[in-house]
């Protein structure tokens, strides 16, 4: 399973250390012409929703499933990138992928990232490397599309710790921000889905 970060999101997964744990924030899906729940419990890697019944009694009404999956799931992170190869010996040449990227790697015995594509082969750089922006903007670099990521190029993964539903109005201010996430976008009565994740 693969998932899609904010720019700066997946700049803080990329450079969290092995074991550091981060929050992820989307808002629980619409409702339809069900009852709205009034609380949930997390049941694997689905939320249950409540519905209360005329009696006063709740009974399960809605499911809806975690968008980053049940704990222990470890999810890839897919983020805008590039593929292009460079070389040591001509300084400033620099040649990128034209054409669909492949779903399989282009050099064969691929097995990292970073500076094999200073060696000649084929190798992803990735936007949200602030401390190569310079870098990035002097060679002209055209980014890709996070969703067209292939699963070679993806450097991040996350296991799934503890999924919950809250209120936006329950989420506080340093969760929203830890989430990269505005709250001014989210309606304050909407149900989120609130999840930990650690970098694996």
């Amino acid at each position: 399973m693969t998932i899609i970060l904010s720019l700066h999101l997946a700049a803080r997964a990329a450079a969290a250390k092995i074991g550091e744990t981060l929050l992820l924030i989307q808002r629980v899906q619409d409702f339809s012409d069900c009852a709205t729940p009034t609380e949930w419990r997390i049941e694997g890697e689905f939320g249950v929703g409540r519905v209360p019944l005329p009696s006063g009694e709740l009974q399960d009404r809605v499911w809806a499933r975690c968008p980053f999956g049940a704990p222990g799931d470890v999810v890839g992170v897919k983020e805008a990138f590039a593929v292009y190869r460079a070389w040591d010996d001509d300084d400033g040449i620099v040649e990128f992928w034209e054409g669909p990227i492949p779903h399989e790697h282009p050099t064969p015995g691929f097995t990292g990232h970073g500076d094999t594509a200073f060696d000649g082969q084929w190798g992803p750089c990735y936007q949200a490397d602030d401390y190569m922006r310079e870098w990035h903007e002097e060679i002209g670099v055209e980014w890709l599309p996070a969703a067209d990521m292939p699963e070679w190029a993806i450097r991040t993964h996350l296991r799934v710790v503890e999924p919950q539903i809250r209120r936006a109005s329950d989420i506080t201010i340093g969760e929203w921000v830890l989430a990269d996430v505005d709250p001014a976008t989210v309606a304050p009565e909407a149900w989120c889905w609130l999840t930990g994740v650690e970098k694996v």
